[in-house]
């Protein structure tokens, strides 16, 4: 016969040890579903796309995704047990992924995956760094996007250039704020982009 005190103690172990077993289940329960979820994405890709016609895909700002997401990535890339063993050529995917340098570190988990996939056989890796647009380039675009001559952009250019240095999103942003704020605006009398720089 057990006291009151034992028999509790005995209840508490019981309670722990099937709470520890629940806790087991479910985590691999989660585990099988996020495979499961992996291999059918896979088994989508495969089944859309060919090797004449890859399916590309383009994936930004890599820098702000978490683990499960890169995880996903990482078995579209390098998991290969959804194709047939007569598949000559099972590379059926272009991706694209970028991110921000100055925002990914050594230890941030979008370092370890992409040394994994430089590092895969199965893989072929190239990556491009781009730098920042040149200020003669920049004034190029300005040229191109108003339909005026350089020499007639190099001050409006000057002044982007001092805000944006170079980067082409700033770029973008910055000269829809000047079209926004009317500081630059087409004139139907001229017919052509006017800005007003001291704005």
């Amino acid at each position: 016969d057990y006291s009151d005190s034992e028999e509790e103690e005995v209840c508490s172990q019981e309670t722990t040890v099937e709470g520890s077993i629940m806790n087991d289940d479910i985590i691999s329960s989660a585990e099988t579903l996020k495979h499961r979820l992996h291999y059918l994405f896979r088994r989508l890709i495969s089944s859309i796309s060919s090797p004449e016609h890859p399916l590309f895909l383009w994936v930004d700002d890599l820098q702000w995704t978490d683990e499960s997401g890169m995880q996903l990535l990482s078995s579209l890339l390098t998991d290969t047990d959804h194709l047939d063993d007569n598949d000559d050529d099972p590379q059926r995917l272009l991706m694209v992924g970028t991110f921000r340098e100055n925002e990914v570190g050594e230890t941030h988990i979008l370092s370890e995956h992409v040394d994994k996939f430089n590092s895969s056989p199965n893989l072929n890796v190239r990556n491009i760094h781009l730098d920042a647009i040149k200020k003669l380039d920049t004034n190029v675009l300005v040229s191109e996007a108003l339909r005026l001559p350089l020499r007639q952009t190099q001050v409006l250019t000057d002044a982007i250039y001092a805000k944006t240095i170079g980067n082409p999103l700033h770029f973008q942003l910055f000269m829809k704020s000047l079209r926004d704020e009317k500081i630059l605006s087409y004139s139907l009398s001229t017919r052509r982009w006017v800005w007003n720089i001291e704005a």
